[in-house]
């Protein structure tokens, strides 16, 4: 298996960003003639060799996938704790979640997060599960503009209150879909009514009553695991 490093060129300006060049080098040692692959987090995946210890290299291919299957977006309420939150963006972006959108719900103890930290821990997913996709992080937003900002799909919010719901493994007949997680103390009567007129559906995590990021990654698995 060949050493995976990341350069939004692919490779194209002939030289590894200074990062990746540094890690080649001084942790993995690689020297010149060394043999190895380039994504860009879109799909592009090239071969090269380098050519000395400072990230120089030469490309000998290049290919480009497109992202097939049940393609999920994440829309997560920020929890108190920011830690807990960029451990989930590490394992969302792990089990190949499309995007991540940080929740600002009428509950939520928290209204800011370092996006381009958690942008970070997700370059940092993809190369460890060696998915050829990075997974976007969008701004913190409310649920209102997480709403009308993406209207493709399928919208599942799960909450605690009351009423009629599907099981989460039971869903079949969606293409691509957002999974909505509120805070700890749930999504507020407004916004869960707000998000069904906008035809979203009610889902049901189970009896357990689960931490805010653990419902997303359980959420996430479910549906990813189900449609693989």
């Amino acid at each position: 298996m060949k050493p995976r490093f990341f350069d939004r060129n692919l490779g194209l300006t002939g030289q590894l960003e200074t990062e990746e060049a540094q890690h080649a080098s001084r942790v993995l040692r690689l020297s010149q003639g060394s043999e190895i692959e380039i994504i860009d987090g879109q799909g592009g995946l090239a071969m090269a060799v380098l050519i000395d210890r400072e990230g120089r290299l030469e490309v000998r291919s290049r290919e480009k996938f497109e992202r097939s299957g049940f393609q999920l977006k994440v829309a997560m309420a920020l929890t108190k704790q920011s830690d807990r939150v960029e451990w989930v963006v590490e394992k969302l972006a792990e089990i190949g979640v499309e995007r991540f959108i940080p929740l600002i719900s009428e509950r939520t103890e928290r209204s800011k997060i370092r996006i381009d930290r958690l942008e970070r821990i997700s370059l940092s997913a993809l190369k460890q599960s060696r998915s050829l996709f990075m997974m976007a992080v969008e701004p913190a937003q409310s649920l209102s503009e997480c709403l009308s900002k993406h209207p493709g799909g399928t919208f599942l919010i799960a909450h605690c209150a009351d009423g009629a719901k599907q099981r989460l493994n039971e869903l079949r007949a969606i293409d691509s879909g957002c999974l909505l997680i509120g805070p700890e103390g749930d999504f507020s009567p407004a916004e869960i009514a707000q998000a069904l007129q906008l035809g979203a559906l009610e889902i049901d995590l189970g009896a357990r009553r689960l931490r805010t990021e653990t419902a997303a990654l359980y959420g996430a698995s479910v549906l990813l695991g189900s449609r693989t």
